[in-house]
């Protein structure tokens, strides 16, 4: 876009979307961008090796309905 002359006034982003973000108000060099994404993919692959997990996402269920439900089923290894 900015090859365009579209240069955005505000950015932002959420989990790798934040290097893309930081990338475009010209915070860091691509090829920086890239090194970082690969070291957090780094430290990512060794914390999931030493505690195994998994990560979801729920849409359309408030944060108290879920907790109510991992209570009545006596579930206690998730967090919220």
């Amino acid at each position: 876009l900015t090859e365009l002359g579209i240069v955005p006034s505000v950015v932002a982003g959420y989990d790798v979307g934040q290097y893309t973000a930081f990338h475009a108000a010209k915070g860091i060099t691509f090829p920086d961008g890239l090194y970082l994404l690969s070291k957090l993919t780094y430290f990512l692959q060794e914390l999931y090796t030493q505690h195994p997990m998994a990560v979801i996402r729920v849409k359309g269920c408030s944060t108290p309905a879920i907790e109510q439900l991992l209570q009545e089923h006596a579930i206690e290894t998730v967090h919220i």
